[in-house]
């Protein structure tokens, strides 16, 4: 779709939520995700330190470069969720290249910051959401990875429930988290065949049925 000032936009709907670019209202609702003590935090995995003030300063500047530029790259890397009704920022989907010995791959991450909303499918539809778009954007990607780590089970859980087949042929640790215990690294594949398998009339129509 075209926005009012003609810039392609991205807009994916689901039941009770979107995946949209990025809008201004969302700075400041992301502002606050990004300040510490959030529970999600906790499970955004061990591999770095929360991000300094510098470092959510420079997060927010490059959502605002995001926000205005007037070309996008096709897939979109991220996308916001936001609900329906409000279209009011819950959280964000990514996705980063994993380069494997012959393949490269893009995995995916997805965060919906507020626990309150957590247990409800909303990962779930976002995730799925997600998927569907990045392979319809590039017919020639044949799968989609997903890495994740021991404590996430919600996130491991999550890659079950949509197919996802788990490679991780030995779980990787990597080094002590943000609680001081030592996490395992897990890894999953999605096939394109297999996904159509799953949703052959598509993800959104299955959305009505009990999973």
């Amino acid at each position: 779709m075209t926005d009012a000032t003609g810039v392609d936009s991205v807009l994916v709907r689901g039941l009770r939520l979107v995946l949209r670019d990025p809008v201004t209202a969302d700075l400041e609702i992301l502002r606050y995700w990004l300040e510490p003590d959030h529970r999600w935090q906790e499970l955004d995995g061990p591999a770095s330190d929360l991000p300094a003030p510098a470092e959510r300063e420079l997060i927010l500047r490059a959502r605002r470069q995001m926000i205005v530029a007037t070309e996008h790259p096709v897939p979109r890397r991220l996308l916001s969720i936001a609900s329906i009704a409000e279209d009011e920022l819950l959280g964000q989907v990514t996705w980063d290249v994993v380069r494997g010995e012959t393949t490269t791959t893009p995995g995916l991450n997805i965060v919906i910051y507020n626990p309150d909303l957590w247990g409800y499918g909303l990962g779930y539809e976002a995730m799925g959401l997600w998927i569907e778009y990045l392979f319809e954007a590039d017919l020639e990607v044949p799968q989609l990875e997903l890495r994740t780590w021991n404590r996430n089970q919600g996130m491991v859980r999550l890659a079950h429930k949509l197919g996802f087949d788990e490679v991780t042929s030995q779980r990787r640790r990597r080094g002590f988290g943000l609680l001081g215990r030592r996490p395992e690294g897990v890894g999953f594949l999605l096939q394109r065949e297999a996904w159509l398998e799953r949703f052959p009339t598509g993800f959104v129509p299955s959305l009505g049925n009990d999973e």
